[in-house]
């Protein structure tokens, strides 16, 4: 465990360094919100996105015009995909309510995944406080302690929304490389998938980030309660050097660009987003906010002392640039990815 500690503690500086050497803060004229209350949307309550949410609601309020209060309200249903939905339809354009959600939902849109309502290039994007590298873990008690086997043996694993990484993630592993993932789909989030681990009623998790893992489940990789199988991400963990990298089972270039196109959702771990159509100087209010918060020294003292990952975060415009590479990558490269995520909306003939 001090291994880990030391980990994550040399994580974080690195990410505090980049973030202080490419911060700049220009000045923001917006509206005051002293004696109102912001609100972030998050999916179900006990998960990383929950825990994260919550650790950054007192800093972004201290940073945002006035200094209001941040509250944290819990959305439950498929992941974060209802959360992405409201924020991009239902929720007011006052700068009052932001949303926290799964990176993966920036893929939905392209891919033309169902429930998907938003398209990802509409939002603001105000920061990703962590990239991510997921992983597979599998339960102490399941016979599958390897990711080699997981080819030859049926694996029963729990999964959100039709766009959470546990979902997209396992349909692509079992449609391109043929592993044998059985999904046990409709949990709210990742505590509650975590829990059903623990009752038995599945052997897994096909992707749970390893900040979440870490935070929720402090002693579980120490103590050997679950295997972590293989990592999900464009990046190696620098923690789990022995466990293989989803890359490492490409074998083709084609597999490759798949892979690095459906896989990249990893890295935007963290991301909150904010209305379309919200002003510019709201976005940008909420944005310095972000940003100041994240180099506040306090937060990273408080992270540092609750062990909070803080691996190489990003502003919003370094997301808005993300999402737009996504829309670049050849439509015959997309297409196939959709289909091989098997959550591709259905279209009339």
């Amino acid at each position: 465990m001090k291994s880990r500690n030391r980990l994550l503690k040399a994580f974080l500086f690195i990410g505090s360094y980049v973030m202080l050497s490419s911060f700049a803060f220009a000045p923001v004229h917006a509206q005051d919100l002293s004696n109102k209350s912001v609100s972030i949307m998050v999916g179900g309550a006990g998960g990383g996105y929950d825990l994260y949410s919550r650790f950054l609601a007192p800093f972004l309020g201290r940073h945002l015009p006035g200094s209001p209060q941040v509250v944290v309200k819990n959305m439950p249903g498929a992941g974060t995909l209802q959360v992405a939905n409201f924020i991009y339809s239902v929720a007011t354009k006052d700068g009052l309510t932001i949303g926290a959600i799964d990176g993966s939902n920036s893929v939905g849109h392209l891919l033309k995944s169902q429930g998907v309502q938003f398209d990802p290039r509409n939002f603001v994007w105000i920061g990703n406080m962590n990239a991510e590298v997921a992983v597979i873990i599998g339960w102490h008690t399941s016979k599958i302690k390897t990711f080699d086997q997981v080819f030859a043996h049926e694996m029963i694993m729990g999964s959100a929304g039709p766009t959470s990484g546990s979902t997209v993630f396992a349909n692509v592993l079992n449609n391109l490389i043929g592993t044998r993932f059985k999904l046990v789909t409709g949990y709210p989030g990742t505590n509650d998938m975590l829990l059903a681990m623990e009752r038995g009623e599945i052997e897994g998790i096909p992707s749970v980030n390893l900040s979440s893992l870490v935070g929720a489940r402090p002693n579980w990789i120490k103590d050997k309660n679950v295997s972590i199988l293989l990592q999900i991400g464009n990046a190696r963990h620098p923690s789990l050097p022995e466990v293989p990298l989803v890359h490492d089972f490409a074998k083709s270039d084609e597999q490759r660009q798949i892979m690095k196109l459906i896989f990249m959702a990893p890295e935007l771990g963290r991301p909150f987003v904010a209305p379309p159509g919200l002003s510019p100087e709201l976005s940008a209010a909420h944005r310095k906010a972000f940003d100041e918060a994240m180099t506040d020294p306090h937060l990273l003292q408080e992270a540092n002392r609750r062990n909070i990952e803080l691996f190489n975060p990003s502003r919003g415009e370094d997301i808005n640039r993300r999402i737009t590479e996504l829309y670049e990558i050849p439509q015959e490269i997309v297409e196939k990815a959709s289909r091989l995520t098997g959550v591709a909306a259905s279209r009339p003939r």
